[in-house]
């Protein structure tokens, strides 16, 4: 196996690059995730969060898994050699401005105790699997007339950026309310198993964190207006999609702040019954079809 014994933990496009090479080869070997966890003595959760790329491995717990799954040492090599942040150059960045955007966000969650979130169109940032992040960062590259292969080097940096950001859910002195249309739901940004993998995401995130609350708003429920993307930390910060701006103005927030409330009250936070109806439908476009 690849020797990284004196690298420490591994970095967050690492460990996104890890995951796609694990869930790969499970695949391949017809192996469920807790089939593969058994095989390597890890859960079936941690199985599920490692492909996410939100879970850190120790070098034997690597080498269990390409042992488990016969991942050749030449491919685990370049997954594990893969240029670090601080290898890299500034200059090398093709997206600066996506990238400090993202650095800007992570600032404002650090210091915040309070973060409210409303989101017509995509499942929230802080909520997304790596894939459904790769095929959200790669639209927004694409209307911007960048590069929006989702195996593209930036994608990949800016989607490890925001699966680290996740972390934060985990502080229990932040409280987070996030608001969906349920038409984020049917929003196919990517095939049916990576969606039925972004619904059971939402659904495990709801049951697992007492800090979070998740909403969403039923399609037959009027919508009161039309807003875009949104989010408010505290009573301090507002930052509106596409494109982010941070706006800092007591008016400012506190009509955003106004408007989340308007909206929560024709959401729903008994979420599960929604779920569990696209979660069958996905459920069902990812099976197998025999001509």
């Amino acid at each position: 196996m690849a020797d990284r014994s004196d690298r420490g933990p591994l970095e967050p496009r690492v460990r996104i690059l890890l995951g796609r090479t694990v869930a790969k080869h499970r695949r391949q070997a017809g192996l469920t995730g807790h089939e593969l966890g058994a095989a390597v003595g890890m859960s079936q959760s941690k199985i599920s969060r490692l492909e996410s790329g939100r879970a850190n491995v120790t070098p034997r717990e690597i080498g269990k898994l390409a042992s488990a799954l016969g991942i050749p040492e030449s491919e685990l090599r370049r997954v594990l050699d893969e240029p670090t942040d601080r290898d890299r150059n500034s200059h090398q960045d093709p997206a600066p401005g996506l990238v400090s955007q993202q650095d800007r966000i992570a600032q404002i969650e650090s210091s915040m105790t309070a973060m409210r979130e409303f989101s017509p169109n995509f499942v929230v940032g802080l909520l997304q699997t790596s894939e459904y992040a790769r095929a959200v960062v790669a639209s927004v590259r694409a209307l911007l007339h960048e590069n929006a292969d989702p195996e593209d080097e930036t994608v990949l940096q800016l989607v490890a950026t925001r699966m680290a950001r996740q972390r934060i859910l985990a502080d229990d002195g932040k409280r987070f309310h996030f608001i969906m249309a349920e038409a984020v739901l049917s929003n196919r940004i990517c095939p049916p198993a990576q969606m039925l993998a972004q619904l059971q995401r939402i659904g495990e995130v709801s049951a697992r964190h007492a800090n979070v609350t998740i909403a969403l708003v039923p399609l037959a429920v009027p919508w009161p207006f039309s807003s875009p993307n949104f989010m408010v930390y505290d009573d301090s910060h507002i930052l509106v999609d596409l494109p982010n701006f941070v706006l800092s103005g007591g008016l400012d927030v506190a009509l955003y702040r106004r408007l989340f409330e308007i909206i929560e009250k024709s959401a729903t936070t008994d979420i599960n019954p929604i779920l569990d109806k696209y979660i069958d439908m996905y459920y069902d476009l990812a099976r197998p079809r025999r001509d």
